[in-house]
């Protein structure tokens, strides 16, 4: 299981998971996209990208993130089969997994979401369960794809977390692939240099 925390927003409706004393601690937060964005949620989530799977069965390719955004996923059209990893290094449930169902239409049953918030760090994939689905991917700002970064779902650090799950990685990015340890050597970079930009800046306003 994983964690997604995420704050409480006012008028929006949630679903809290009754989960077992071996998930204690752990927080899901899903919740209806019509009341999140009446909620005036969308001016945070602005940029909006479309993934369509039209093929059958559309694939996972890899697991994907986006530096320094935290990601909106919906699915507006059809269901879809999503996958997080945990790659926050500093997290309870790092090298973690979950596996949830993306449906378009809203649904009381606890195993069916409509989207989720995606924290900075984690990873996700999805592959579609129903032909012709449509995936949303929200951010708060526009995306720089250059900077994208794929993790390699197959690497040796995730194990068979993912067992039973056949993942293909399509040539366009197998040489873009990263290890968990790769990724995680860049976030550490990334910290870095925000760590230092942020020191600059200090020194340069105090003079």
């Amino acid at each position: 299981m994983l964690i997604i925390k995420s704050k409480k927003i006012a008028g929006v409706k949630y679903q809290k998971l009754n989960l077992s004393v071996d998930h204690k601690g752990i927080r899901v937060i899903t919740y209806n996209w019509l009341d999140l964005f009446q909620a005036g949620e969308e001016d945070i989530f602005e940029m909006i990208y479309t993934k369509r799977c039209t093929s059958s069965p559309c694939v996972v390719e890899g697991l994907y993130s986006i530096p320094q955004q935290k990601i909106l996923l919906r699915c507006f059209q059809g269901c879809m089969n999503l996958f997080l990893a945990d790659l926050r290094n500093n997290s309870e449930t790092f090298l973690k997994t979950e596996r949830l169902k993306l449906r378009s239409s809203w649904s009381m049953d606890s195993n069916l979401y409509q989207g989720g918030l995606i924290p900075e760090g984690v990873v996700w994939g999805v592959e579609q369960a129903e032909p012709n689905s449509i995936l949303l991917i929200q951010t708060s700002r526009p995306v720089d794809f250059a900077q994208v970064q794929m993790i390699n779902p197959l690497d040796e650090q995730l194990g068979t977390l993912f067992d039973g799950i056949e993942f293909s990685v399509i040539d366009a990015f197998s040489r873009e692939m990263k290890t968990v340890q790769e990724f995680l050597d860049l976030r550490a970079q990334d910290n870095r240099v925000d760590e230092l930009t942020g020191r600059l800046s200090e020194v340069l306003e105090r003079n």
